[in-house]
């Protein structure tokens, strides 16, 4: 379990600032900017929509009594996520 926390929080960011580095030498600074912010763009509104969908199921589910647990560590995550 240590190496893929290790993996995770060391490993990756470096292989995606070397990938990134890498294409926006061959695409070019402009188009590589543009891919960040559009990818970033793209990954906030699906977290709007999950996050709303979450929502929706806590407020159900305290509607119906029930303790949403489950439902409000999604939400934590999709936070993280975004």
């Amino acid at each position: 379990m240590f190496f893929w926390f290790t993996f995770a929080l060391i490993f990756m960011p470096a292989i995606e600032l070397y990938l990134l580095f890498k294409i926006g030498g061959e695409i070019g600074a402009g188009n590589t900017f543009l891919i960040i912010i559009i990818t970033g763009i793209l990954g906030a509104y699906l977290a709007r929509l999950n996050g709303l969908s979450v929502l929706a199921k806590i407020q159900t589910e305290m509607a119906e009594g029930k303790m949403p647990g489950k439902q409000i560590i999604h939400a934590f995550l999709i936070f993280g996520g975004g």
